[in-house]
């Protein structure tokens, strides 16, 4: 692993959604609809852009985060969750007298996911003027991680600044991949799930992996990294392919997982390596994430993902 004490890591700015998460998980194995269920809710932080942010500021790489923050006593909470996780909110904006956005999601005893609710008016007030007030931040950024919470015309606005740039994004849903379908030859990095590459592909709702990552390959897509929950992933360039599935025992919440592995595949980038090492390293963070409550496991650090799941070679 590089020491980031002695090497000049790369300048990345996360731009995407922040919100609060209230998971509602299940004592038992199923939910029983139309009933009050016995369970488990959790507050945490979360936003797609925020958990990246937040997780690569303990893996060691101090992004920025460009996202909307209410100035309500959730949105004080969410940006001190970015501040104890290593992240920089100089170009944060603090909306007075608004609402933080939230997600409320409610899962089965195993910890999958059955419906969710979200509430994201101030992600949608990220308009193109801002980004364009803050040019010359997006102009010395090496990496941009976004995320499709972001509108399509805020979108545009940052792939028009994006050329020379490594470009990570995250679906998000299969709601708002569509976003995402006019830049998918400027996106270095993509990480999508079935339901989201069908979207991207067009292709039909029976479509699998292998079809889909050979429906993305013409977009001109660098690098693609196809979730698919339980079954793990698969991650492939040009030349490479990689697939991992989990292995861990216990599922506490399966929140923030996918964000978790987008993240460990921009620290593989930031420190140059090779796919394979890349794709352990991205794997080991997603498992070490499954295992916290929160979206993002306030005890990860590289050092642990290297020692316990990704050994250096």
């Amino acid at each position: 692993m590089s020491d980031s004490h002695s090497v000049s890591l790369p300048s990345i700015l996360v731009i995407g959604g922040a919100n609060i998460d209230i998971t509602a998980t299940s004592s038992y194995g199923d939910l029983v609809l139309e009933e009050s269920n016995k369970g488990d809710v959790n507050f945490g932080c979360g936003g797609v852009a925020r958990n990246l942010a937040e997780n690569l500021g303990r893996l060691g790489l101090t992004p920025q985060l460009v996202s909307v923050f209410g100035d309500d006593m959730l949105g004080q909470r969410l940006q001190q969750s970015c501040i104890d996780g290593g992240v920089r909110l100089d170009h944060a904006i603090i909306r007075g007298g608004a609402k933080t956005d939230s997600y409320v999601s409610i899962h089965d005893g195993k910890g999958e996911m059955y419906v969710a609710l979200h509430q994201m008016a101030l992600i949608d007030s990220l308009t193109p003027d801002y980004i364009a007030a803050i040019d010359p931040v997006l102009a010395t950024a090496d990496a941009l991680v976004l995320d499709a919470n972001l509108p399509a015309e805020t979108l545009a606005r940052i792939f028009a600044r994006a050329d020379g740039k490594a470009v990570f994004c995250d679906c998000v849903s299969a709601l708002k991949a569509h976003k995402l379908i006019p830049f998918l030859g400027q996106i270095t990095c993509l990480k999508a799930n079935l339901a989201e590459a069908r979207v991207l592909t067009g292709l039909g709702q029976d479509a699998q992996t292998h079809t889909l990552l050979d429906g993305l390959h013409p977009t001109g897509v660098g690098q693609i990294i196809m979730s698919d929950g339980a079954n793990g992933f698969v991650a492939v360039t040009k030349h490479d392919k990689v697939a991992r599935i989990p292995n861990v025992t216990e599922t506490v919440n399966v929140s923030g997982a996918g964000d978790a592995l987008l993240a460990g595949f921009v620290y593989g980038w930031a420190h140059d390596m090779a796919w394979d090492a890349r794709a352990d390293f991205a794997h080991g963070v997603a498992q070490f994430t499954l295992s916290s409550r929160n979206a993002v496991h306030a005890d990860i650090t590289a050092a642990y993902i290297h020692a316990h799941y990704a050994p250096v070679s």
